[in-house]
């Protein structure tokens, strides 16, 4: 099993554009891990992905270009 810190890093680098919103980091879990998808609804992992973006610096927000629809920021990693 890996840190959250790494999967959160692993998810972000294997998206097309290396970044994405919260919810596609949660899409992301769910789609690569079995554990995730069975756990939709458990708030902790979703809790603890907010709080490493906001510990660790690696994680930067980062604006999404004008007319994106998608809700929230972008995080990358920098």
């Amino acid at each position: 099993s890996y840190a959250m810190p790494v999967l959160i890093i692993l998810a972000i680098h294997g998206s097309p554009d290396r970044r994405l919103t919260l919810l596609e980091i949660y899409s992301a879990f769910e789609d690569r891990f079995e554990w995730y998808r069975q756990n939709t609804q458990k708030l902790q992992w979703k809790n603890s992905i907010r709080h490493n973006l906001s510990l660790y610096r690696c994680f930067r927000r980062m604006s999404k270009p004008v007319g994106d629809p998608r809700k929230g920021s972008f995080w990358v990693v920098d």
